[in-house]
């Protein structure tokens, strides 16, 4: 077995990185089935861990010589990396949950993988939440379609979006039981938010960064 001190560290190149997350996340959206997603979810976690071995190593090499100025550097380095990567993760986190294969993906990881990506999100819809400014606008602005339908209909529509995309696992029968309401309403709602919206989203994988704007708008009004 390998001794801590002699694992090999060196700097990742941050643009590669970057490059890689956002090429697999890519990938796993357009994906065409759950065989090709389930592969790009052990791509990504390799990638996860790769990084995060190297951060670890870069951390715990500073905490033994505090005055060792490469590793303090390192540290800096990873110190302001580190909300980048967050924010690849979340990504990663709506992209999972949104899955339309989230069934097969749970049969083949079980329940443990989406529920450390739900808390993922969570913790990052709190975090954007308390911060605010443009990056909660940005997330906050898929939902502006609604705001022309008058108070009674939007709010009728994101209810039901919302229990469909962050409750039902995307499926309109537990919508409607959810919800205690006949599941052709259900339906019929649904098309009207695929007409707001502008995408399909009935069986098919939310919008990117849609169920982080849900999310955001559930805190929002549990915090009113």
């Amino acid at each position: 077995m390998i001794k801590f001190k002699n694992y090999e560290y060196k700097r990742p190149n941050e643009a590669e990185i970057k490059a890689s997350f956002d090429n697999l996340i890519d990938k796993f959206n357009k994906a065409s089935s759950a065989d090709e997603q389930i592969k790009l979810i052990k791509d990504i976690n390799h990638l996860q861990d790769e990084i995060y071995s190297l951060s670890a190593i870069a951390e715990i090499r500073y905490d033994i010589n505090t005055t060792d100025s490469f590793y303090e550097q390192e540290k800096a380095f990873w110190d302001n990396f580190n909300p980048t990567l967050a924010s690849y993760n979340s990504k990663y986190a709506d992209a999972l949950l949104s899955s339309k294969y989230r069934k097969e993906l749970k049969e083949r990881f079980g329940t443990y993988v989406f529920t450390k990506y739900e808390l993922t999100l969570v913790s990052n819809c709190i975090d954007i939440y308390n911060r605010g400014g443009v990056v909660k606008k940005s997330y906050m602005e898929l939902l502006e379609g609604f705001d022309a339908l008058g108070n009674h209909k939007s709010k009728q529509l994101l209810d039901t979006l919302s229990t469909f995309v962050l409750d039902a696992g995307m499926n309109s029968a537990n919508t409607s039981k959810f919800m205690d309401i006949h599941n052709n309403t259900v339906q019929y709602r649904l098309k009207k938010i695929n007409e707001v919206l502008g995408v399909e989203i009935t069986g098919h994988r939310v919008i990117p960064g849609l169920t982080m704007a849900l999310a955001l708008k559930r805190i929002s009004e549990a915090s009113s």
